[in-house]
């Protein structure tokens, strides 16, 4: 690629534009062959060849600050050069010259051309760094690989890091929603997780969110299948019993309640005079009733491996898991229902998908 032309391969030669008759009245020249003439200049000779005069007297010519007017044409034609420069993914000490030249031709600045460099050199580095993460580690041979490329395409330390943090980030962050959907976190999911970060020499910082979402995860399968954790309990605990859960807790029963009397039967009014009358006849009253969710208590709810103790405000009751029938799971509570008696509605602000479980471990362990 050395030795030859290489901007005739970039810029090819185009013809001025004509005058339209606005500007032959007044001998106006279209501004816009100045960037035609610069476009020409690079067509016809190397980069190298040309001058700065030669610039400024295309600008002089046709009376316009080309780098003002024509600042987004000219960062087109820098990334053009250095995208041919590209296209066997390294860049020669003839190339960089090359592209220096025609910075200094085009009057960029040295943070516009960077980041023209860091786009299209990081794209490349980019789509290596994927390809070489794929598998989920990176050899000793792939770390060379990808310091050559670095070298050889001029990428920075700072751009090098970032690239390979959001790559590798990315990779964890799919790993991460995969053990996210399978609902829970096992302790070889934990294990692969680390060594995975490990393979990657990746720096495992992962968001508070993602650090909330796998504790919860990792209670989940320790609540299904592992030991359940043990909390302590203000209450007296029998011999090697054991205390799963521990929360405020408001409590709740269904009542019935009368809403009003209705009166029926047949009957008869006498008038005896003007507003006076008397009513004779069978009165039968009619209950009208419902149900309503009636607050009972509020305390400490305890779930143990033998039992549930409300400890409220009032008094403390007690029921035996081996008592419970069935439960069912609400959005902020669980109504739980007792081979005798009332069910009672427990209300707890908690993860309720969480107590669910295991209190339905709980249930079935007893």
């Amino acid at each position: 690629m050395e030795n030859c032309n290489m901007a005739s391969e970039v810029f090819q030669i185009k013809e001025l534009r004509k005058p339209n008759i606005f500007q032959r009245l007044f001998k106006q020249l279209p501004k816009e062959n100045a960037l035609i003439e610069v476009n020409n200049l690079l067509a016809k000779k190397r980069i190298q060849e040309i001058s700065v005069s030669e610039i400024s007297s295309i600008a002089d010519h046709y009376g316009v600050n080309l780098q003002q007017v024509f600042q987004k044409n000219f960062l087109e034609m820098y990334a053009a050069q250095l995208k041919y420069a590209l296209t066997d993914e390294k860049l020669s000490e003839d190339e960089l010259n090359e592209l220096k030249a025609l910075k200094e031709l085009l009057g960029l600045q040295q943070y516009q051309v960077n980041l023209i460099h860091e786009q299209l050199a990081g794209d490349i580095y980019r789509k290596q760094v994927v390809s070489t993460v794929e598998d989920g580690k990176i050899t000793v041979d792939e770390t060379k690989a990808l310091k050559v490329l670095e070298s050889e395409l001029c990428i920075s330390k700072d751009l090098e890091t970032r690239i390979s943090n959001q790559v590798k980030s990315l990779y964890v962050d799919k790993f991460v929603k995969g053990v996210v959907s399978q609902g829970s976190l096992s302790p070889q999911d934990e294990r692969d997780l680390k060594q995975l970060a490990k393979n990657l020499n990746y720096d495992l910082s992962l968001s508070q969110s993602q650090l909330n979402t796998l504790s919860r995860l990792k209670m989940i399968w320790a609540i299904q299948n592992g030991e359940l954790p043990i909390v302590d309990a203000t209450i007296n605990l029998y011999s090697g019993e054991k205390c799963y859960f521990s929360r405020p807790a408001k409590w709740y029963q269904y009542k019935t309640v009368t809403q009003r009397v209705n009166y029926s039967g047949l009957s008869t009014r006498i008038r005896i005079c003007k507003g006076v009358s008397y009513r004779i006849g069978t009165v039968r009253p009619q209950r009208i009733t419902s149900e309503v969710l009636a607050p009972v208590d509020a305390g400490m709810l305890y779930v143990t491996d033998r039992r549930i103790v409300l400890l409220g405000n009032r008094k403390t009751s007690t029921t035996r898991l081996n008592k419970i029938v069935s439960f069912t799971p609400y959005n902020d509570g669980v109504e739980i229902f007792k081979e005798t008696g009332k069910s009672t509605i427990i209300t707890i602000e908690t993860d309720m998908e969480l107590f669910h479980l295991l209190f339905s471990r709980v249930l079935r362990d007893c």
